[in-house]
Protein backbone atom coordinates (compact mmCIF):
# COMPACT_ATOMS: atom_id res chain seq x y z
CA UNK A 1 0.00 0.00 0.00
CA UNK A 2 2.96 2.43 0.71
CA UNK A 3 4.33 2.48 -2.59
CA UNK A 4 0.50 2.62 -4.23
CA UNK A 5 0.33 5.93 -1.69
CA UNK A 6 3.22 7.12 -3.09
CA UNK A 7 2.53 7.28 -6.37
CA UNK A 8 -0.57 9.47 -6.13
CA UNK A 9 1.19 11.71 -3.92
CA UNK A 10 3.88 12.51 -6.48
CA UNK A 11 1.40 12.47 -9.40
CA UNK A 12 0.41 16.22 -9.14
CA UNK A 13 4.14 17.02 -8.55
CA UNK A 14 4.90 15.64 -11.71
CA UNK A 15 2.09 17.19 -13.59
CA UNK A 16 3.47 20.36 -12.74
CA UNK A 17 6.69 19.81 -13.83
CA UNK A 18 6.30 17.95 -16.83
CA UNK A 19 6.82 19.43 -19.94
CA UNK A 20 3.33 18.45 -21.49
CA UNK A 21 2.18 21.52 -18.58
CA UNK A 22 4.27 24.09 -20.41
CA UNK A 23 1.48 24.41 -23.81
CA UNK A 24 -1.11 26.27 -21.97
CA UNK A 25 1.73 28.59 -20.45
CA UNK A 26 3.01 29.64 -24.02
CA UNK A 27 -0.33 29.54 -25.21
CA UNK A 28 -1.45 32.50 -22.53
CA UNK A 29 1.36 34.03 -23.04
CA UNK A 30 0.53 34.27 -26.72
CA UNK A 31 -2.76 35.39 -25.95
CA UNK A 32 -1.35 38.06 -23.26
CA UNK A 33 1.12 39.30 -26.15
CA UNK A 34 -1.49 39.31 -28.99
CA UNK A 35 -3.02 42.90 -28.02
CA UNK A 36 0.54 44.45 -28.18
CA UNK A 37 1.26 43.41 -31.49
CA UNK A 38 -2.07 44.42 -33.01
CA UNK A 39 -2.48 47.89 -31.64
CA UNK A 40 0.20 49.32 -33.77
CA UNK A 41 -2.16 47.68 -36.86
CA UNK A 42 -5.14 48.81 -35.05
CA UNK A 43 -3.64 52.18 -34.97
CA UNK A 44 -2.14 52.20 -38.57
CA UNK A 45 -5.97 51.39 -39.63
CA UNK A 46 -7.53 54.07 -37.91
CA UNK A 47 -4.81 56.61 -39.10
CA UNK A 48 -5.72 55.59 -42.19
CA UNK A 49 -9.53 55.23 -41.63
CA UNK A 50 -9.35 58.86 -40.31
CA UNK A 51 -7.59 60.66 -42.94
CA UNK A 52 -10.15 58.95 -45.58
CA UNK A 53 -12.48 60.54 -43.78
CA UNK A 54 -10.69 64.05 -43.86
CA UNK A 55 -10.46 64.01 -47.32
CA UNK A 56 -13.83 63.16 -48.11
CA UNK A 57 -15.28 65.64 -46.04
CA UNK A 58 -12.60 67.96 -47.87
CA UNK A 59 -14.29 66.73 -51.28
CA UNK A 60 -17.86 67.40 -49.80
CA UNK A 61 -16.67 70.69 -48.50
CA UNK A 62 -15.87 71.94 -51.90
Amino acid sequence: MPGWRRAISSRPIAAITSPAAAPPATALRRVRTAPVVFAPVDFAAFVIAASMTADQNADTAR
